[in-house]
């Protein structure tokens, strides 16, 4: 997790023209926490709510296994933490209905 205005997010990014979301994923997890993926399984995708806006946000979303030692890049993610169901971490709305749907349909099962 990386932390953002006192709630933490679960590292991720857009893709770049020609990318595949799974090799943005990848590069994603490694600009923002230096860890090297080694494996890479699609799970879901996730799309915000319709509220009303115009914009909304799809979030595709992978399991990655990763090595490395964890640390943040400081341009972007200052503060880096692993979270567990038991944690006291705050996570933004978006990562909590992510993380939630992932133990729900894959952790627990």
């Amino acid at each position: 997790m990386a932390s953002h205005h006192k709630t933490w997010l679960l590292p991720g990014g857009g893709a770049n023209r020609g990318e595949s979301r799974e090799k943005a994923a990848i590069r994603e997890l490694r600009e923002e926490t230096g860890l090297r993926a080694t494996n890479c399984k699609y799970l879901f995708e996730y799309n915000e709510p319709d509220d009303g806006r115009r914009i909304r946000n799809l979030h595709k979303v992978f399991l990655i296994e990763a090595e490395g030692k964890p640390r943040p890049n400081h341009h972007d993610v200052h503060h880096l933490a692993f979270w567990k169901p038991d944690s006291d971490i705050i996570l933004s709305p978006t990562t909590r209905t992510i993380v939630d749907r992932y133990l729900n349909e894959f952790k627990m099962h």
